[in-house]
């Protein structure tokens, strides 16, 4: 009689583990945590700065509009190049 009692024993504890690995397992179905009805994704960060440039004879003038300082960083850089006219050269 005693190797039916290890043997009951042991069917308790092994039934006892399941139960206990089987229990989260189905809240965690319950839930829906697997059908993708958690949270919703983040929206993203506005963004759209912009700039002009207007030419007029040798003066050049930059508008730039930022309506997002805090996510957009706008460095405006411009170079000219020198150039010569050859109808107002008078040598």
């Amino acid at each position: 009689m005693r190797p039916t009692r290890r043997r009951t024993r042991l069917l308790l504890a092994a039934s006892v583990a399941v139960a206990a690995l089987a229990v989260p397992l189905g809240v965690h179905v319950a839930r829906g945590a697997d059908s993708g009805t958690g949270a919703a994704p983040p929206k993203p960060e506005p963004a759209g700065s912009e700039c002009r440039t207007t030419i007029e004879a040798s003066r050049v003038v930059a508008y730039c509009h930022n309506p997002y300082p805090s996510t957009d960083l706008v460095q405006l850089h411009t170079e000219c190049a020198r150039w010569w006219d050859v109808d107002a050269d008078g040598a």
